[in-house]
């Protein structure tokens, strides 16, 4: 079995090993690799869900300091 960014070695740091482990190709490899779709399309809410909120963060300060966010 390949080793995903989910499979944690036993030699490597725990840091480093989230640091592999980007939510895009945990998503890809859950839903596609693994055929787990549930899983994959729960990863996608949650990544829909932090960049809905760092858009509306990066809008509403933008706003506050009379800046344009775009």
């Amino acid at each position: 079995m390949p080793r995903g960014c989910y499979t944690a070695d036993a030699n490597l740091s725990y840091l480093f090993w989230l640091s592999r482990c980007a939510i895009v190709y945990f998503l890809w490899d859950k839903a596609f690799r693994s055929l787990d779709f549930g899983y994959g399309s729960a990863a996608a809410y949650v990544l829909f869900a932090i960049t809905l909120l760092t858009t509306i963060g990066v809008v509403v300060y933008s706003r506050r300091k009379n800046m344009e966010a775009f």
